[in-house]
């Protein structure tokens, strides 16, 4: 039998393309990547039910090998429903990478699947640079700390509206074990406050108007055992409008939400205080939950991307225990990573590495300089050393004595690298003050 009389819709969309999520590559050295996740609304005209039983998909003129998903969606005759993609169907591509995909829905009892081609097309938020705003500072973060979050795996939920969502936590490598951990040393994750992530205040990622809100939740007692209560699942948090995208704030703590912004209708501007983070609602632990629909009710609309800019990234298995690490990658309107991944707002670090996370202490040009200007090495004179010392002696009073060691240790080597550098810079000046310019010779010792 020929392909049943059904339509077929496909989301995330726009204009008649797919739409994806860039994705930050893993550090700069890796490729890029983009996250595909699909829903398919099927609308029923035929006159007995229907049964989706596979979606496959493939990607025309690329070396992509296609995909086949086994899907169990019955539909009434005239009726409705939708299927979607688990966390485990969602694809990960090299990006730049296919031009198009083809959907091919196959249901029982029909011989010809629907087919659907559409071109793929990187997702462009509704707001200022067409991204949001990494939406915390970096001055919360205590000594060797980083935020933490990726992307691709977080729970369906809601007709599918959380596959591009992030839960975002704050790790550090742990002195015992040399892992990184999100819990604090010498605890062992019973009480919310064992957690990092707990109480970072966070902002808003884009100007926007506040559709609803709660604020009256209390913390699950002991992640991650209890929920209280589980619903609403959101717990304290906003819907926050940002143009025609609806944004979850989800799990904050109670109480800590500004009253100027518990009304609906009120104005948020980026960077505006929202509250801090907790573990009230549908939450295991401690973290921020964050994700986005086309529309303006809560859970009535497609899924959507949520690209990031104002924050540098670099996977966790990139960032190795050695001095220096490979570059930080800045996200730039892309996702986070698809492998467990640090995160560091604003004005990125120099690639220094370590859990001593001060790094303006270390380094005070990653204060002074923009990235740009910094990666090209103009380097004007640091502040002087009794401007650093408070900030110094705050952080080294917050480490424990195998941090310190440990970071006495790495500026011993940062002293070194120094040294290296400023006699390649010797080097690459006389280069080319000789005319020579482009290729350089080795450098000599002096």
């Amino acid at each position: 039998m020929a392909a049943p009389n059904v339509t077929v819709t496909v989301e995330p969309s726009n204009v008649g393309s797919i739409l994806v999520s860039e994705l930050a590559p893993l550090s700069a050295s890796h490729i890029g990547q983009a996250q595909l996740s699909l829903r398919f609304d099927v609308t029923n005209n035929e006159g007995t039910a229907v049964h989706l039983s596979t979606v496959a998909l493939q990607f025309p003129g690329s070396s992509i090998p296609g995909v086949s998903i086994p899907a169990d969606l019955l539909v009434a005759a005239s009726g409705w429903g939708e299927w979607h993609f688990a966390p485990a169907n969602n694809i990960i591509l090299p990006w730049p990478g296919p031009s198009e995909v083809t959907s091919l829905l196959t249901f029982d009892g029909y011989s010809t699947p629907i087919t659907i081609n559409a071109p793929l097309q990187a997702h462009v938020s509704p707001v200022a640079d067409g991204a949001y705003v990494f939406p915390f500072n970096s001055g919360s973060l205590s000594a060797g700390e980083y935020f933490s979050g990726r992307s691709g795996t977080h729970g369906a939920a809601g007709g599918g509206v959380q596959l591009f969502a992030y839960d975002i936590g704050v790790v550090a490598i742990d002195d015992d074990s040399g892992n990184w951990s999100d819990l604090h040393p010498n605890t062992n994750g019973s009480k919310n406050e064992h957690y990092r992530i707990w109480g970072k205040p966070i902002y808003a990622m884009a100007d926007g108007t506040v559709v609803a809100f709660a604020d009256q939740y209390p913390a699950n007692p002991n992640p991650p055992a209890d929920l209280s209560p589980p619903n609403p699942v959101e717990g304290n948090h906003y819907y926050i409008q940002h143009g025609d995208e609806l944004v979850l704030y989800a799990h904050l703590q109670l109480g800590t939400l500004p009253s100027s912004l518990k009304q609906v209708g009120a104005t948020v501007a980026v960077g505006d205080y929202l509250g801090l983070v907790g573990n009230s609602g549908n939450s295991t632990a401690p973290h921020i939950h964050l994700h986005s629909i086309k529309g303006t009710q809560p859970w009535q609309g497609p899924l959507r991307p949520l690209p990031l800019r104002m924050a540098g990234t670099i996977a966790q298995v990139e960032a190795t225990d050695a001095p220096m690490t490979p570059p930080w990658v800045d996200l730039a309107g892309r996702g986070l990573p698809s492998e467990p991944a640090l995160i560091w707002p604003g004005v990125l670090p120099y690639n220094w590495k370590g859990t001593f996370g001060q790094y303006v202490a270390i380094d005070p040009l990653a204060l002074i300089l923009s990235n740009a200007v910094y990666v090209k090495l103009t380097l004007p004179d640091p502040p002087p050393l009794e401007v650093l010392r408070p900030r110094l002696a705050q952080a080294m009073r917050s480490m424990s004595p195998a941090e310190r060691r440990r970071t006495l240790a790495r500026i011993d080597g940062w002293n070194g690298w120094l040294v290296s550098l400023a006699r390649e810079i010797r080097n690459i000046a006389d280069a080319i003050d000789r005319g020579e310019g482009g290729e350089l010779s080795p450098p000599t010792e002096r």
